[in-house]
């Protein structure tokens, strides 16, 4: 996938697991709310050996790769980009395989005001075109990767589906 601004063009799309959640927050809450969200864009990679690869940001244990997606912001090249970076090779993006909104409203019906996070997850590949034949993600010498065959213990809920994903 080239570029993606507006990941709720996917809503309707079978290929995509699209996952919907909403929060009503009180007034005084909402701008702090707001200012502490994000969206994020999220890579699958797998290797020829079934095994996908994680990155330990040092919050969310081993995970997905991600990145946060800034507002107006596009996630696939900001995956490409950041993601691409962190992992030390070019990547490139298949259609999303997941994506996870939340929106978050204030609870007084008067109050319009709203606020979407999305996650997008890809999968991904490093890009024959962009890099060399012998280009590989490098987990040897980075504490913060490692390639995974299953589940790491310590993760459950949304971030380890995301795992799951990619290993089943």
């Amino acid at each position: 996938m080239d570029s993606l601004s507006d990941p709720g063009r996917l809503l309707n799309d079978d290929a995509v697991d699209w996952r919907d959640r909403s929060h009503a927050v009180d007034a005084e809450r909402f701008d702090g709310i707001r200012d502490q969200v994000n969206s994020h864009a999220v890579v699958g990679v797998t290797d020829g050996d079934g095994r996908v690869c994680c990155h330990d940001d040092g919050v969310h244990g081993w995970t997905l790769p991600a990145t946060t997606v800034p507002s107006g912001g596009d996630w696939a090249a900001t995956a490409r980009r950041d993601l691409g970076d962190l992992l030390g090779v070019p990547l490139a993006l298949g259609h999303p395989a997941r994506i996870r909104h939340v929106g978050f409203t204030v609870d007084d019906p008067e109050d319009a005001r709203r606020v979407d996070t999305f996650d997008v997850v890809f999968p991904a590949r490093v890009d024959a075109e962009d890099a060399s034949p012998t280009a590989a993600i490098d987990v040897d010498g980075d504490a913060t990767l490692r390639w995974v065959d299953a589940v790491p213990p310590d993760q459950d809920g949304e971030l380890a589906d995301d795992v799951r994903l990619f290993l089943e």
